[in-house]
């Protein structure tokens, strides 16, 4: 990481090593995959994070889309328009922020939010529950498809609302599924659930993230980034 600071690191574990893993996305990893992961999840790993590098190494492409300090999108359940997003969205605050493209909190910024967007599509706007995933990946893939066609999942929405002042930016992501239980989500802050499908990006996006907040109903989730100091959560 300090010789190739541009480049994006992932952690691979053994079972075991979560308290490891936690302590290199704190240090700059921007995710964090199992060996047991490798051969089902790696290859889309990689991919979305090579979209966001790729995008962020070109200045000039932020440059041509500079935006102002508050930016909303509407996105449609479509898992591929994420890591588009997210590119821009780094280098916006790249340029408004005045940070580095090696800067690892740009990464691990996109990281959470794409995490927060793909739970805005999965288990918000399709309902699909955490648990398939780590029973049988294929079957999660095959029904997130299926309702991504199917109505009324097809026909909701995912609202990403990004405000940007001189230190710190607020992302909201709000889905029209019918939200969750707030209060039985695993533990964010648990390495233990760097394992688990159901409490994986929550546990990223706490990292990463210096204030996460839910909204009552499980439909919203507000995440503050400030960048004049290390993360407090």
């Amino acid at each position: 990481h300090d010789k190739f600071p541009c480049v994006p690191v992932i952690v691979m574990t053994a079972p075991g090593d979560e308290d490891v893993a936690a302590k290199a996305l704190q240090l700059g990893a921007v995710s964090f995959i199992p060996k047991s992961q490798l051969a089902d999840e790696l290859a889309e790993l990689i991919e979305m994070q090579a979209e966001t590098f790729e995008a962020v190494r070109d200045r000039s492409i932020a440059l041509g889309y500079r935006a102002s300090s508050s930016l909303h999108f509407v996105l449609p359940n479509e898992t591929r328009m994420i890591g588009p997003v997210v590119s821009f969205l780094d280098e916006t605050l790249s340029v408004h922020l005045g940070l580095g493209r090696e800067d690892a909190n740009l990464f691990q910024v996109g990281t959470a939010l794409g995490e927060a967007v793909l739970n805005a599509v999965h288990h918000g706007n399709l309902e699909i529950e955490s648990e398939l995933r780590e029973r049988d990946i294929q079957a999660y893939l095959d029904l997130a498809k299926e309702r991504a066609q199917l109505a009324p999942y097809s026909e909701r929405k995912v609202y990403i609302d990004v405000t940007i002042d001189r230190d710190s930016a607020t992302f909201v992501v709000r889905d029209e599924g019918e939200g969750f239980d707030v209060s039985h989500r695993p533990d964010p802050k648990n390495p233990d659930n760097l394992t688990r499908a159901s409490g994986r990006g929550l546990y990223l996006i706490s990292t990463f993230m210096d204030e996460v907040r839910h909204n009552e109903s499980g439909n919203c989730i507000t995440m503050v980034k400030r960048f004049s100091g290390p993360a407090t959560s």
